[in-house]
């Protein structure tokens, strides 16, 4: 598979990816892509939990996996995706000259080293850090602190734990 070097985000345009002796230019991943890329994630990051993984930092090699693994279960939203990416149709994917087995390993490849992907999963990460640090309790009251006529640590002056 021949592809251009990775760019800038902002800036990039897409990649070539060779399948089959054809050439195509794989459009970078937008806005509307989370769309077709959230029931692959959703199994993806179920599989990835089950092994332990870090959700907070997850990285294009997480994504490898995650696709890969929603492949049997999601097998219509990553060909959708596959698609979109290369600018053809899911039903050109049954043409199994265009598109052999191993191009799906090239698409995945292209989809996973997409600054775009590693932009918003940097960015969701932190997201979701925030919003778990934000609802974590401050306070933990244990039962035997709950029933003492001291206050738990940490409690503001004036309140007890029977207040």
């Amino acid at each position: 598979m021949a592809r251009k070097p990775k760019h800038d985000p902002i800036l990039d345009e897409g990649r070539s990816i060779t399948i089959a002796g054809a050439q195509y230019d794989a459009r970078p991943l937008g806005a509307l892509d989370i769309f077709r890329l959230v029931p692959i994630l959703r199994h993806g990051v179920a599989v990835l939990q089950r092994n332990g993984a870090d959700l907070q930092s997850l990285t294009g090699t997480d994504a490898v996996l995650v696709i890969v693994s929603a492949l049997e279960t999601h097998q219509k939203a990553v060909i959708d995706l596959a698609a979109s990416i290369l600018s053809v149709t899911p039903q050109d994917f049954e043409d199994t000259t265009r598109f052999p087995l191993d191009c799906l390993v090239d698409i995945i490849e292209v989809v996973s080293d997409d600054p775009n992907l590693e932009v918003f999963l940097a960015k969701a990460g932190k997201l979701a850090s925030k919003m778990q640090a934000k609802h974590r309790p401050t306070t933990t009251v244990s039962r035997e602190s709950f029933n003492s006529s001291e206050p738990p640590e940490g409690t503001p002056d004036g309140v007890t734990a029977s207040s």
